[in-house]
Parts: structure tokens; C-alpha cells; sequence
């Protein structure tokens, strides 16, 4: 959260709004401890990141945040 919010990142990207991205991260950060400690794990990452729908909803939003803010 706190590089969303330094001058030498607002001044790199020229905007002050790539703080929204930070609750889809701690989302993911989240969803990801979660499906670990219910025992719902997999033993790949890849099929850890194809497998689970909320955790991809939560990537693809991640990335369009970023991408709005950054290029508007």
C-alpha cells in the first residue's frame, strides 16, 4: 500500500489513483491463505491459479484497475 502511495511511484506513473488496486491485492493475499489452510490446496501453482474462479476474478480486476489508472 505503501509504494501505491509514494511520490516516486505517483511521479513515475503520473497519477495518485493506483491505491484502488490495493484491495484486490489484499483480496488475493487473503483468498489465497484461505484456500491453503481449508485443506483446499493443489499441489501446482498453476492449476492453483486456473482453478479457482474468484481468485482469477480477482486478478483480471486487479489488472484492469491498473490499467485504467495508469493509462487515463
Amino acid at each position: 500500500m505503501l509504494y501505491t502511495v509514494d511520490a516516486r511511484t505517483v511521479h513515475a506513473f503520473g497519477s495518485i489513483y493506483l491505491f484502488y488496486s490495493v484491495p484486490f491485492v489484499y483480496y488475493g493475499i487473503f483468498r489465497y491463505l484461505y484456500i491453503i489452510h481449508s485443506g483446499r490446496g493443489v499441489r501446482t501453482r498453476r492449476r492453483f491459479l486456473f482453478g479457482d474462479r474468484m481468485l482469477q476474478l480477482d486478478i483480471l480486476l486487479w489488472l484492469l484497475t491498473c490499467i485504467l489508472v495508469i493509462y487515463s
